[in-house]
């Protein structure tokens, strides 16, 4: 059943009892253990970015964490002419050995993943709450490039999950959405810091945040269209 709803002035799709995206991931965030060991291969370079997740819940109270049962995606498609996704970030727990799959008990502010140079964009994001799916409406793109040696900065991925109640008055996740913000100061320190094998004098900012702002605008201001207001409720 998809439904679709308009959350912070972006509209984005609701999926219940079913997959939004059908897309096969190859690069995850890595522990810095796991970057240090793997190593920076010839003609690679860094993804880099902080994952800031908050929730808010029924009465109002917000906390900075999620439900163990929610998980934000964002999507990036590249290189240049690639059409699937080939990238995801999401925080990265802790005890997992780089598997962002694993749901352990802390997630990470800062991830870092090693992806060949190219020109990359974020083409979406998500909030998978289990039964209930929120993603991007339309597709997006917000371009940046990842050069050979560098750690190219993304923005701050700040993921915001709304709580709601069921007929019973159970907490349960409704509705989400993802904005990416600039934080790049105080980001390339975190970053330099909690992964010791990339400088800080390498992270360089991209246009990402203030691409994806303009992408946020155009999907809200693009009409529904029939079947989509079909689908629609207040």
């Amino acid at each position: 059943m998809r439904i679709l709803k308009a959350i912070g002035g972006a509209v984005v799709a609701v999926v219940m009892g079913g997959a939004l995206v059908s897309c096969s991931t190859e690069g995850y965030p890595m522990t810095p253990e796991g970057l240090q060991a793997r190593g920076l291969k010839p003609g690679e370079g860094y993804i880099v970015a902080s994952f800031h997740e908050t929730t808010v819940k029924p009465d109002g109270e917000v906390e900075t964490h999620y439900p163990s049962s929610s998980r934000a995606q964002v999507w990036i498609k590249g290189p240049t002419g690639a059409n699937d996704v080939t990238a995801s970030l999401q925080s990265l727990q802790s005890g997992n050995g780089g598997n962002p799959h694993f749901n352990g008990s802390r997630r990470s502010e800062v991830l870092a993943i090693p992806m060949p140079a190219g020109r990359y964009s974020i083409s979406g994001w998500r909030i998978d709450g289990g039964a209930v799916l929120v993603s991007n409406r339309l597709p997006m793109d917000a371009p940046f490039e990842v050069k050979a040696g560098e750690a190219t900065y993304v923005g701050r991925m700040n993921a915001i999950t709304f709580i709601g109640r069921n007929l019973v008055g159970l907490p349960v996740f409704s509705r989400g959405l993802v904005l990416v913000t600039d934080d790049y100061e105080k980001d390339k320190a975190r970053i330099a810091k909690t992964y010791p094998t990339i400088k800080a004098s390498t992270i360089r900012r991209s246009n990402v945040p203030t691409e994806y702002l303009k992408e946020m605008k155009r999907v809200a201001d693009t009409p529904l269209t029939g079947m989509e207001k079909w689908f629609t409720w207040d």
